[in-house]
């Protein structure tokens, strides 16, 4: 696994940027077998929250994040952590 792309998105310890979930306690989290399978399948078990969603506006941008406020304005946190209020007309 690339250590930099881990810092992208997920954060351990003091390291890392809190896009993603925090990694610090996972070793106490998941058993040799789990961490393994996460490690080699990261996408395989998504944590709750933290499911992509695409919203395409009615101008025809396409956004990509978590969706982290629901209602109007929908709150979508992107890759590099910045978060779009996007009003619920928008939204196509």
């Amino acid at each position: 696994m690339d250590h930099d792309k881990v810092e992208v998105c997920h954060r351990c310890g003091d390291e890392g940027k809190s896009i993603g979930p925090d990694l610090s306690d996972i070793g106490r989290k998941l058993d040799h077998t789990r961490l393994l399978d996460s490690i080699l399948n990261p996408s395989a078990a998504i944590t709750f929250g933290y499911e992509s969603w695409l919203i395409a506006t009615k101008d025809g941008r396409l956004l990509t994040g978590f969706v982290i406020g629901e209602g109007d304005p929908i709150l979508l946190k992107d890759v590099e952590g910045q978060q779009h209020p996007i009003p619920a007309k928008q939204v196509e």
